[in-house]
């Protein structure tokens, strides 16, 4: 047996397609350890379960103390989702996603529950864990009169329950200042409450420079902010470059390179103009710089599907294409290395988000439909990756310790 070295040259994209009746008698020869429940899931699922316990049973003194316990000490699951979200997200679960009794409008249920949560708010004013739960509820509800597409297209009747249930948010979270607080969670609800209000780009850039300060180790902050900066939003693509670098600097000790990737990484995913102005480099010496500084089997398929599905979207639609195009092979092409140096095994669900993007499925499929899709995903895109080496006869084995080659029998 032959363990790879992850020097060998990289061969160009197009080296790497094959057609899929290939693939699929290749694909025995390509050998990955499964893990259908990773440990990010299964934290994030024990403190959303825990909000949810503890909102049920009205306990509103030990859900608080939690939530700001786990906030001053910027707790995180492994892949770095902070806790305070996920207990947050479990306390308005019944409110935003009510389970309702058959013929009862969903409205009216969110209308209740949410005054339900506001009336708590008022009651315990001095307590700002109570306070976010019933912001974070107005923010969802009004997402759910807003939905996907943009402002202009929304009827005036939405926009309006859009524009109160925003409002109310910011109204919510304007007793508490998050510095005096010491707490992200509520920084980040504010930037949260944004999309309410036209909002100047410096006023954007102030509210998450005070969020990164407070808790620099959370990337899904970065992750949003680089989506507020797109024009669509409240900014423009220069100020998203600068701004993804001015954050790879001021967070250099907690990622190295890493937040020029982070700030950039869910902008790519909704505007294909925002490759016009990524340099790719940068944002590859971003993604080594998490994956060695914070190694994970979360984040080696959460990067491994994003430049190994993501990146290889459909022709650009607007936008200097040949520009993108390039852009987006450069960024394929670190795929490679990823695998070669960091993936050991394969977390399904990951995958099934970076190929649902493309072939998104009607209603909310199952649990294990997903790990399905996202496994099929994963060997399909991964053996594409090491076609040449299979048709050789080689087993091509992911370890502990590497990548494994051995003859097959």
């Amino acid at each position: 047996m032959a363990r790879h070295p992850s020097s060998t040259p990289h061969p160009e994209p197009s080296q790497l397609s094959a057609p899929t009746h290939r693939l699929s008698r290749l694909s025995p020869r390509l050998v990955i350890p499964t893990c259908d429940r990773s440990r990010e899931e299964k934290e994030q699922g024990w403190h959303h379960r825990q909000g949810l316990h503890l909102a049920r049973q009205e306990r509103w003194d030990d859900l608080s103390h939690l939530l700001r316990q786990f906030d001053g000490l910027r707790a995180t699951t492994p892949g770095g989702t902070p806790i305070p979200t996920l207990l947050a997200q479990g306390a308005r679960a019944d409110t935003v996603s009510p389970t309702l009794p058959s013929g009862a409008p969903v409205t009216e249920a969110r209308r209740l529950g949410v005054a339900a949560l506001d009336a708590l708010a008022t009651d315990r004013a001095d307590d700002y864990g109570t306070t976010l739960v019933a912001a974070l509820a107005h923010i969802d509800i009004g997402w759910s009169f807003r939905g996907e597409g943009w402002s202009s297209e929304m009827d005036a009747r939405d926009h309006e329950s859009f524009a109160r249930h925003f409002d109310r948010a910011s109204e919510l979270l304007d007793r508490f200042d998050p510095i005096t607080c010491d707490s992200p969670a509520l920084a980040a609800a504010r930037c949260a409450a944004l999309p309410g209000g036209q909002v100047p780009t410096d006023r954007l850039t102030a509210a998450y420079e005070t969020l990164i300060a407070l808790d620099p180790n959370a990337p899904g902050h970065m992750r949003a902010y680089g989506n507020h900066l797109l024009p669509r939003w409240f900014g423009s693509y220069d100020r998203l470059n600068l701004e993804a670098r001015r954050t790879a600097a001021a967070t250099n000790d907690a990622w190295g390179n890493g937040g020029y990737a982070w700030v950039y990484m869910d902008a790519l995913l909704v505007d294909e103009r925002a490759y016009e102005m990524l340099d790719t480099d940068f944002f590859l010496d971003g993604v080594r710089d998490i994956l060695t500084r914070r190694p994970s089997q979360h984040l080696a398929n959460l990067f491994a599907a994003y430049l190994g599905i993501s990146t290889r979207a459909v022709a650009p639609k607007s936008g200097d294409a040949r520009l993108i195009e390039r852009a987006r092979a450069r960024l394929s092409a670190g795929f490679r290395w990823v695998l070669h140096d960091h993936l050991r095994e394969l977390h399904p669900l990951l995958w099934a988000e970076a190929a649902d993007r493309f072939a998104p499925v009607a209603g909310l499929p199952d649990r294990a439909s997903l790990i399905r899709r996202g496994r099929a995903a994963a060997f399909s895109r991964i053996s594409e990756a090491f076609a040449h080496v299979m048709a050789e006869g080689q087993i091509v084995r992911f370890d502990p310790d590497g990548i494994v080659y051995s003859p097959a029998a």
